[in-house]
């Protein structure tokens, strides 16, 4: 990122002026000496800037009136120019501060971001070994930081030690992420026609389908794990085909999720219900679709993937799985899924001799699109949904949308604190959220959250208001969810909080 990108202020102010500004409101200083502090190990880990664009910027800010300049003599040297901030710049200072502080930068390009975007234009082990280089690189800054930060800290310098254990905790997280995405590039390599061949020890299934596709690879993927060979193939980031393994029953999962085509399970696209023709591209809809509509096909034309646990679709249905109703053929599939979490233990499974939809919905499942789960914590789901929609749209009658983000966004913060699931921003954001456990302790959790709500809510409006609410709530949702409601101890026609219910 350039030096002279402008931070988020509605003025032109960029980051070295800020800094500039920042440096001559303590004291007038001239051009050497602000270099010079800029160069020192401390300074230099968060804000290095190069001698000509202080100057330049030294130059701007006096046109602009920001600073005023003045010339000294020291001695026998020849005169210098003493740079100092003016009224106006000074003023320009503390809103940048404060707007610098407060916002939180949205979309500038970095030039890692635009790199990661297209690191499937390098093979594989290369773009796996520069992110290990870059993480590496982070070590050493992670090692640098942490002693300018204690040399900080000794000499009493406050402010430089919290930016300084900023950008420790910044490096922290990169150096995690950079570890996690290294693992994402799949060691492999060409052959002489050009054809990407690779061997996958153990990831998520979904995972591999889209990275492969926003890749727009083209080649064999070999899964050998457990004794158990297959492989994907890709035409252009589609996925085209699965050569199965020799010993695989015809019969099996894979068979029914796949058409037999020259001793490959293959399919190009498929129908919808709607008479669409969708690609057969690793997107888990067309996957879905193509396999068995075991959806209703009414409803596959209007809803998302992430839309399922709030489906009041078949509620009794069989096995627990929210928003499908199974054959007898696809329960017994499912009811193999407790224990699976990656391909390895997949291919295991796929080596069974049952029908269904176990291929179909396992990359639903790694993906977090559906749990599975008894009849009560479905309700409690359900209701669940209920319950956050009617306050939702409560807020937006009284604050408007702009008012539901501010709460929201608080009631996001505390629930990671007590390290509950966000369940407001899943429903409002049209996401899958986790309702897995017990159902007591899920209850505990829902609970929980939903006094953190009540409380961010009672914040902004006043006890008043939330009692009121929670009385027209219980009107307005169905009976049988606001049984569920009052079961789990969630809906209060009063609005007050009881100290020591949530979990």
């Amino acid at each position: 990122m350039s030096d002279e990108t402008p931070i988020g202020t509605n003025e032109d102010i960029s980051r070295v002026d800020l800094m500039l500004l920042g440096m001559l409101a303590r004291r007038p200083l001239h051009g050497y000496e602000l270099v010079e502090t800029l160069s020192a190990p401390g300074m230099s880990l968060w804000a290095k800037f190069g001698r000509t664009t202080v100057y330049k910027a030294l130059a701007r800010l006096e046109k602009d009136g920001r600073v005023s300049c003045h010339e000294e003599r020291a001695g026998a040297k020849p005169d210098r120019r003493v740079f100092s901030v003016t009224p106006g710049g000074r003023d320009l200072l503390y809103r940048a501060v404060g707007t610098a502080l407060q916002e939180v930068d949205q979309g500038t390009p970095d030039a890692f971001d635009v790199a990661l975007y297209y690191s499937a234009e390098l093979d594989p082990q290369t773009a796996r070994t520069k992110v290990e280089e870059r993480a590496a690189s982070i070590d050493s800054s992670i090692s640098a930081t942490r002693a300018a930060a204690i040399v900080a800290t000794a000499a009493g310098d406050l402010p430089g030690t919290f930016v300084l254990e900023h950008r420790l905790a910044i490096l922290h997280a990169e150096a995690d992420f950079l570890r996690a995405l290294a693992k994402h590039f799949t060691v492999a390599a060409k052959d002489e026609q050009g054809i990407l061949r690779g061997t996958l020890e153990r990831a998520l299934l979904h995972e591999v389908l889209r990275n492969l596709e926003s890749a727009g690879r083209t080649g064999e993927l070999e899964v050998d794990v457990r004794g158990w060979k297959t492989c994907f193939l890709f035409r252009d980031g589609r996925l085209t085909g699965l050569v199965p393994p020799i010993d695989i029953d015809r019969n099996s999962a894979l068979a029914s999720a796949f058409q037999i085509r020259g001793g490959a399970f293959v399919f190009r696209t498929v129908e919808s219900a709607a008479g669409r023709s969708l690609p057969v591209n690793g997107v888990t809809e067309a996957i879905l679709i193509g396999c068995r509509g075991v959806l209703d096909p009414k409803l596959l034309d209007l809803m998302a993937p992430d839309e399922v646990i709030a489906l009041d679709v078949n509620l009794e249905a069989a096995g627990g799985w929210e928003g499908y109703s199974l054959t007898e053929d696809e329960l017994a599939a499912i009811g193999c899924l407790d224990g699976v979490r990656d391909i390895g233990d997949m291919a295991v499974l796929l080596r069974r001799p049952i029908r269904g939809a176990l291929s179909i919905v396992y990359p639903l499942w790694a993906a977090g699109w559906v749990t599975r789960a008894g009849a009560a914590k479905r309700r409690l789901a359900l209701a669940t949904v209920a319950f956050l929609r009617g306050w939702e749209d409560a807020i937006v009658l009284i604050g408007g949308p702009s008012v539901v983000g501010r709460i929201r966004a608080r009631v996001t913060t505390e629930a990671g604190r007590a390290g509950l699931p966000d369940y407001w921003t899943a429903v409002s954001e049209r996401r899958a959220v986790s309702f897995a456990g017990h159902v007591s302790d899920v209850s505990g959790s829902v609970r929980g959250y939903c006094e953190i709500v009540r409380a961010q809510i009672e914040r902004e409006f006043g006890l008043d208001f939330v009692a009121s609410v929670e009385k027209g709530l219980a009107d307005r949702i169905t009976d049988p969810l606001v049984d569920v409601l009052n079961e789990h101890r969630i809906l209060r026609a009063d609005g007050v909080s009881v100290p020591g219910e949530s979990a």
